[in-house]
C-alpha cells in the first residue's frame, strides 16, 4: 500500500513540475508566432501625420522658460501649431513668447489670454482657447 501511495505522490510531483514547462513552451510558441506574424504585415506608412495643436498653459517666467518653449518649436513633426494660453493678458512671459515668434517665423505660434477667474489658472487658460 505504501508503494502505491509513493508512486501516486511521485506522479503528482511530476505533473506539478511539468506544468511550468508546458507554460514556458506555450509562451515560447506564442512569442514566435507573434513576431513571425509581424514580418508578414505590410510596412507601416509613416507619411500620415495629421496637423496638431499643442496647448501650453503658461504663467510667469522661469529661468529656463525660453529654452523650454523653444524645444516645442524644434519638434520634428510636419505641421503643428503651438498655442500659449495665459490667464493674465499682461503676463511677464509674453516678451519671451514674442521673441520665439520672431526667431521661429516658420512655426505657427499663437497666444491667448483669458479674464476667466477659475480656481486653476491652467484650466482657465486652456478652456479659453477652446
Amino acid at each position: 500500500m505504501s508503494e502505491t501511495v509513493l508512486s501516486v505522490l511521485r506522479l503528482a510531483v511530476l505533473v506539478l513540475a511539468a506544468g511550468p514547462l508546458v507554460y514556458y513552451l506555450l509562451s515560447l510558441f506564442c512569442t514566435i508566432e507573434y513576431f513571425s506574424g509581424l514580418r508578414r504585415l505590410p510596412p507601416r506608412d509613416d507619411s500620415f501625420a495629421p496637423p496638431v495643436s499643442i496647448l501650453k498653459p503658461v504663467r510667469g517666467v522661469d529661468p529656463g522658460a525660453y529654452e523650454n518653449f523653444a524645444s516645442y518649436c524644434r519638434l520634428d513633426y510636419p505641421q503643428y501649431e503651438l498655442v500659449f494660453a495665459m490667464a493674465d493678458p499682461h503676463d511677464p512671459v509674453i516678451p519671451v513668447i514674442q521673441k520665439l515668434q520672431t526667431i521661429f517665423v516658420e512655426k505657427l505660434l499663437r497666444t491667448f489670454s483669458s479674464a476667466l477667474d477659475l480656481s486653476q489658472d491652467c484650466i482657465s487658460s486652456l478652456l479659453f482657447t477652446l
